[in-house]
């Protein structure tokens, strides 16, 4: 299952959503206040949320247009990680089982959430291949014709 999304949270279509934000502006007679400026979107503890300059975390869903924040009233535009990388991080956190290390930042590389994963025993770790620089000896004087080497996540070789 992938990373919930408003949708998901709160069982609602989008204009089921947008029904449901006016009718809790118009209870408390405030009214809607349309960003212009996009609020960027991040996964905490398995859900895409954004914050509100407000401070109120808000639901987010790549196929809606707006985010709703039910503390002030504003409605955002959200911004969001092209679909490669959204399902790169998707991927990697689903990986993991408690639902308080499924996060990402906006600022935080895909790599770092897969070094994470290997850190937390949920992956091996790559292997990597290298091509050797100059043909290697060994004590008897007569030469490898070695192209690559495996090499494990801290650089050295891989033993087998």
């Amino acid at each position: 299952m992938l990373i919930k999304t408003a949708q998901q949270m709160l069982e609602r279509t989008h204009e089921e959503a947008a029904k449901m934000f006016a009718a809790s502006l118009a209870r408390r007679r405030r009214k809607r206040i349309d960003s212009k400026a996009p609020l960027p979107a991040f996964v905490d503890q398995d859900r895409w949320i954004a914050i509100c300059t407000c401070g109120a975390g808000v639901a987010c869903d790549p196929a809606w247009p707006a985010a709703y924040c039910y503390d002030c009233g504003t409605a955002w535009p959200i911004t969001w990680p092209d679909e490669k990388v959204k399902g790169d991080i998707e991927a990697a956190l689903e990986l993991r089982p408690a639902v308080a290390t499924k996060s990402w930042c906006v600022d935080q590389a895909v790599a770092t959430l897969a070094a994470e994963n290997v850190k937390l025993g949920l992956v091996e770790a790559p292997v990597e291949k290298r091509p050797i620089e100059e043909p290697t000896t060994p004590g008897d004087g007569t030469t490898l014709d070695v192209t690559t080497v495996e090499l494990g996540a801290l650089g050295g070789p891989v033993e087998g």
